[in-house]
């Protein structure tokens, strides 16, 4: 959970760690990042099942990253991910393997996606 009731911000709590208690390889996801890009040209290529299909992919790519995912908002012709993160990570690199990854991943299932080059990352806390 983000946010209580009042919506103030909650620190990370166990329910936001990994089975072993840790978020992966041991580190703690601490940062919050809002990371937003568009289609390439702004051409709407999102819709009905692939909208499904482009969320459940970047939820599988965050964690293989190990990065979690918070929410993720797939529109017509762009994208919006708040994640947590490590500290450790840099968050121009994690927008960068994000785009690269989801493009591969959606475009080896059929999906034929090209993601502009310019994304916008913001750190939130």
């Amino acid at each position: 959970m983000l946010a209580d009731a009042t919506g103030r911000w909650l620190p990370p709590g166990p329910e936001t760690r990994g089975p072993s208690g840790g978020a992966g390889a041991g580190s703690e996801h601490r940062l919050y990042a809002h990371i937003a890009w568009m289609t390439l040209a702004g051409r709407p290529f999102i819709g009905g099942h692939r909208r499904a299909s482009a969320e459940s992919h970047l939820i599988a790519l965050c964690r293989t990253l190990d990065v979690q995912p918070l929410e993720v908002c797939v529109l017509a012709d762009r994208v919006h991910l708040l994640v947590r993160f490590s500290a450790g990570q840099s968050v121009a690199d994690l927008a960068r393997r994000v785009l690269d990854g989801s493009e591969a991943r959606l475009n080896a299932a059929g999906h034929h996606v090209r993601w502009s080059e310019r994304y916008a990352a913001e750190t939130v806390s």
